[in-house]
């Protein structure tokens, strides 16, 4: 747990001395805070006794010599001008908390921007491989949820922790100076509660918030498969069966949620009743003690009112402090699951080292060659074994095989998202490589059969990246005349204004198809892969857009398909099957 804490702390390095320097704040405004609190002292004599008091007094040099540096003659001018510097010191202390709490507060948002611009990073730029083997849900929590939790649950508890610990130091300091029995039996008392709660409460805590973390990621992974069952669940009326187990769900998690909150909130209220009745058996043992010793009733009774304020002022300063301690490090314990999850999800070191290195340029100009490439998914099948392959610059071609055969691997193979258990891809015998695979990648266009669309005009989903302050309007016009886009949509800045919706969802299947070839036409690179991309369009639509793809001269084109009446336009047709890409009646 502590190496995770010292990982995580790595992470926000670069803001290391923005939290010494805010710590240091911190610690100015407890010094301060301590230091009106002693003022407060000499200040109850003052009022207690009304007029001045001599120098025996353990406070009553500060008096005195307030008296003599500003010439005060008079008890009433010592009340005054004590009264208006009392006042003073504890506006002024209250602009030091105000800083001192900005200041932690903005830096820890600060850091929060960075979790989470991190957790993107790591989302759109980690290794193919470990994208498609987790959880969309999970980076959805994550940055969502999670990220939040950490930012309440471990930085603000850090620097509400590190603020008592600074108080607790100074005020029990002060305690001792004036009662050193009464303090240590105060400490002692404080350590032994809140001491015992952590130790018996701290792993039940650490373990209910790692199955908070857990829970919220199941919710946020329901609520995407419940979005995913829509027509289902209004078709079969499915609406009670998806709410109940949401209830399940959400229940469990709210429930752990308030079992954590209340292991904060309980303590309090307990230490509160405790203390409160010893104070009175506290001032009778006093009293007891220095009966025999008190030359009179009226200074008895005057020590066991000075006793009653301190107890009280003591308990009333410690206790909120002890108990922020407390709450401090319960709730990073509580939170320590969310962490976990941002450690194992954000593993950033594992592609630092690829991204900084500089891009290779790799040029295209001959041919693609797949030379003993064997290729299976971790605890799968082989899917290929030994396979050898070559596509020419220009070449349209066509491929098919039953579903599971391996077509959309190969596609990952081909444009460089997945690498090769065995075996080399080479661009005009440049082999590619981590070096490369940026610059052959802005080569390579590839459209699925189910593309995905932001909510926002269609213009800005067919650039997609490119400025949409200075993009080609008449490369946009070809390329949506390219895909038949303008049959349904003018090709003006007022038609391609529309929202699109959720993921398109304002437009047909056959539509949104058509908006995503129009994205890959608008890019013009030099191979072009379509994976089931016109599966949703009538056979017409689909002819006269395949007739215009094929009819680029200097683009290779990669068509996956099912529908084999549209083969005999390909150059060549390949099936896979078997481990291999073969040529129709006719294996390579």
């Amino acid at each position: 747990m502590k190496s995770n804490y010292r990982t995580f702390l790595t992470l926000v390095g670069k803001y290391n001395r923005a939290f010494y320097f805010s710590t240091f704040f911190i610690l100015l405004s407890s010094i301060y805070e301590m230091g009106s609190l002693l003022l407060l002292i000499p200040y109850i004599e003052i009022l207690q006794n009304g007029e001045i008091i001599d120098g025996s007094s353990k406070t009553g040099f500060i008096i005195n010599w307030v008296k003599d540096f500003f010439q005060l003659n008079t008890n009433l001018e010592i009340l005054i001008f004590s009264s208006v510097s009392i006042s003073l010191i504890f506006f002024v202390g209250f602009f030091f908390k105000y800083f001192s709490s900005k200041l932690s507060t903005k830096l820890t948002f600060k850091i929060a921007h960075d979790l989470s611009q991190k957790a993107f990073l790591n989302l759109v730029r980690k290794p193919f491989k470990f994208i498609r083997s987790e959880n969309s849900s999970e980076y959805i929590s994550l940055i969502s949820v999670k990220i939040t939790q950490i930012v309440y649950g471990y930085f603000l508890s850090l620097y509400n922790l590190l603020n008592g610990i600074f108080l607790f130091g100074f005020l029990l300091i002060f305690i001792l100076s004036i009662n050193l029995s009464l303090g240590f039996t105060i400490l002692f008392s404080l350590i032994l509660i809140f001491g015992g709660l952590i130790k018996f409460k701290g792993r039940k805590i650490y373990n209910r918030g790692t199955k908070i973390s857990e829970k919220n990621s199941q919710i946020v992974k329901f609520i995407q498969e419940t979005r995913g069952f829509i027509r289902q669940i209004f078709l079969y009326e499915l609406g009670d069966f998806f709410v109940s187990k949401f209830k399940d769900l959400d229940k469990e998690s709210k429930k752990l949620q308030f079992q954590n909150q209340w292991q904060g909130t309980y303590p309090k209220f307990f230490v509160e009743s405790s203390v409160l009745t010893i104070i009175p058996l506290l001032i009778i043992l006093s009293i007891t003690l220095s009966y025999k010793s008190t030359s009179s009733q009226g200074e008895l009774i005057s020590n066991s009112l000075k006793l009653f304020v301190f107890l009280i002022v003591s308990i009333q300063r410690l206790l909120p402090v002890a108990n922020q301690m407390y709450v401090g490090i319960i709730t990073i314990k509580g939170t320590q699951g969310s962490i976990n999850d941002y450690l194992r999800l954000v593993n950033n070191l594992s592609f630092k080292s690829k991204l900084s290195k500089k891009t290779v340029e790799i040029s295209f100009n001959n041919k693609i060659s797949i030379e003993n490439i064997s290729f299976q998914y971790v605890k799968q099948n082989e899917l290929f074994n030994n396979l050898n392959f070559q596509i020419f610059k220009s070449q349209k071609i066509a491929l098919i095989g039953k579903s599971g055969a391996g077509k959309s691997t190969f596609i990952d193979l081909l444009s460089g998202l997945s690498i090769p258990t065995e075996g080399e891809i080479k661009i005009d015998e440049v082999l590619l490589s981590n070096s490369n695979r940026r610059s052959w990648s802005r080569k390579v266009t590839y459209v699925p059969q189910q593309d995905f669309f932001l909510d926002e005009p269609v213009l800005e989903n067919i650039l997609l990246g490119s400025n949409i302050e200075t993009f080609d309007f008449e490369r946009l016009k070809w390329a949506c005349k390219m895909a038949m886009v303008d049959d349904f949509i003018e090709i003006s800045e007022s038609g391609l204004s529309v929202s699109m919706g959720e993921n398109g969802n304002k437009f047909s299947g056959g539509q949104k198809q058509r908006i995503g070839i129009a994205r890959a036409m608008y890019r013009n690179s030099e191979l072009l892969i379509l994976d089931e991309s016109t599966s949703s369009l009538d056979f017409e639509i689909e002819k006269k857009i395949i007739q215009n793809i094929l009819n680029l001269k200097n683009q290779t084109i990669i068509f996956v398909t099912h529908r084999l009446r549209v083969l005999r336009y390909f150059d060549k047709v390949y099936r896979v099957d078997n481990q291999k890409i073969k040529l129709e009646n006719s294996e390579i």
